[in-house]
């Protein structure tokens, strides 16, 4: 779009307005500048800026070319006639990339003493160039001293009558918070409460102020946050727990209402049920099948597997004596036959995680997963033959070995998993009491190695809730298990010496020990 320029006598686009902007002010620039920020505030016909240049610069003021304020008021006076609200600042910033701008239309607060003019000057702007004005100027138009403004203990809150009950967008969880701190009285002294900002999460809105200006005034809080729920509630994070932990507490109790008011019974997986053991279902204690994408996440699983080999449909149970919980409370394990390997692969780690996982704080219990359970599914391939794409995978011994894993998976959650995806090298883990060959033991204990970067294996899969990673287990023999319990740094070694043999995480009943 192009504004008519008086100070150019032409049509000029935005980005030629800040371009002739930049052109003044580097001309201007004294010796040794890399960069200059200016701040244009206007109010009627006047305009007022604070100019500051970067690098080895001298500390005297350099007063901006003439020519500048003119190319500065004819496009904040273009963008109001084409259309636009007219701001009452713009921020451009110049260095060796190209210029930066920002406007202002009083929406983060009253503006800097040094910028800010008398109240008769915004009403003759608000005549000029009538719009919907911010609620504090609206307040300071109307009489309401420029101190008290600034205070950082006054605010123009909604009427009650103007709150939505849920939160519907950025706006209305915006709204619903301020509406939380002024009926429970909360002290936002310092905080700048006209910069909240929303940003969505899984199950409502993060709400958050920007920093203070000055911490000391806001009882050293960086910031007020807060969190919005869809159904209106509002929650203040906890100071003990991290953003993280918060947010999935946040989620949790957000779907527990949800179910209370559906009343909706827990959705059970078809099991498959023999004598006494295990069966593939979710648990008692919780059903994620209703939470929006879980049974597209499923659907995206399953496809997954499909397209990797032929898979045997039914899920497989847990061993009758794992107990171990799994975060979403569904426990199950694929069999997949693929054109010379056959593979076995966890099945509901990355289900959504409502209470499963974790550990146990004085704050209550802190899941291991999140919306994406912990984040990943673990899987072991084979050459083994005795390994087949049926219910009988459940009786080879790999099967417990894979059940290790996948508790251990459990109960290290998120954090597990993003050490897993987050080391440049495969990470060692030794699975007590599991059932093997001698010579892939120490003792009663197994050394694995597990990994998302393993040679003929993808990382991870995408599913309507985020991304999944895919953890390969690799089993160690027993002196590279002892090798590596004693030298850590073995494990990447061993991991680069099986993909320079083209085995990668294969494995191999026969393969040579590396150490």
């Amino acid at each position: 779009m192009t504004y008519w320029s008086n100070s150019q006598g032409r049509l000029m686009s935005e980005p030629e307005f800040i371009a002739a902007i930049a052109a003044q002010l580097q001309s201007a620039a004294p010796p040794g500048a890399t960069g200059a920020k200016v701040a244009f505030s206007f109010a009627g016909t006047g305009t007022r800026y604070a100019l500051t240049y970067f690098g080895q610069v001298s500390q005297y003021p350099v007063p901006i070319p003439a020519q500048a304020l003119e190319l500065a008021r004819d496009l904040r006076v273009g963008r109001y006639q084409s259309g636009g609200d007219a701001c009452l600042l713009m921020e451009i910033t110049v260095g060796a990339g190209a210029p930066v701008i920002r406007f202002d239309h009083g929406e983060n607060g009253p503006i800097d003493q040094g910028l800010i003019f008398d109240a008769d000057a915004y009403r003759d702007d608000l005549m000029r160039y009538p719009r919907r004005a911010p609620a504090w100027l609206v307040e300071y138009v109307g009489g309401t001293p420029l101190a008290q403004l600034t205070s950082g203990s006054y605010f123009p809150f909604p009427s009650a009558a103007s709150v939505p009950s849920h939160a519907t967008d950025a706006q209305a969880a915006v709204l619903i918070a301020l509406d939380f701190i002024r009926v429970r009285n909360l002290d936002f002294t310092g905080h700048n409460l006209y910069s909240l900002t929303a940003q969505r999460i899984q199950t409502g809105w993060r709400v958050f102020t920007q920093a203070p200006v000055d911490p000391a005034r806001a009882g050293g809080r960086m910031r007020l946050i807060f969190l919005v729920a869809d159904d209106g509630v509002v929650e203040i994070p906890s100071p003990a727990m991290t953003p993280e932990a918060n947010e999935l507490m946040f989620t949790q109790r957000t779907f527990e209402r949800s179910r209370q008011r559906t009343q909706s019974p827990s959705v059970h997986t078809p099991a498959q049920s023999g004598g006494g053991v295990g069966v593939a279902t979710r648990g008692s204690q919780e059903s994620t099948q209703d939470v929006p994408g879980a049974r597209e996440a499923q659907v995206a699983r399953d496809n997954m597997w499909r397209g990797v080999g032929q898979m045997y449909e039914p899920l497989l149970p847990p061993l009758a004596d794992n107990a171990e919980l799994w975060p979403g409370g569904m426990r199950g394990y694929r069999v997949v036959r693929r054109t010379r390997t056959t593979l076995l692969a966890t099945d509901g780690l990355s289900a959504p995680s409502l209470i499963g996982g974790g550990t146990s704080t004085a704050f209550g219990p802190i899941p291991g997963g999140s919306i994406l359970g912990v984040g990943a599914e673990f899987f072991v391939e084979t050459i083994d033959p005795e390994l087949r794409a049926d219910e009988s995978a459940r009786n080879h011994w790999l099967f417990t070995v894979l059940s290790a894993v996948a508790a251990h998976g459990a109960a290290g959650g998120s954090d597990f998993v993003a050490t897993i995806t987050g080391s440049p090298d495969a990470v060692y883990v030794e699975l007590p009491g599991v059932t093997a060959p001698r010579e892939w033991l120490v003792g009663n204990t197994m050394g694995v190695l597990l990994s998302n970067k393993a040679w003929g294996a993808p990382s991870g899969f995408d599913t309507p809730l985020g991304r999944v990673a895919l953890v390969s287990v690799t089993v160690l023999r027993a002196s590279e298990s002892v090798t590596t319990s004693a030298w850590p740094a073995a494990a990447g070694e061993i991991f680069r010496q099986l993909t320079a043999r083209r085995l990668g995480h294969y494995f191999d009943p026969g393969r040579d020990a590396i150490y």
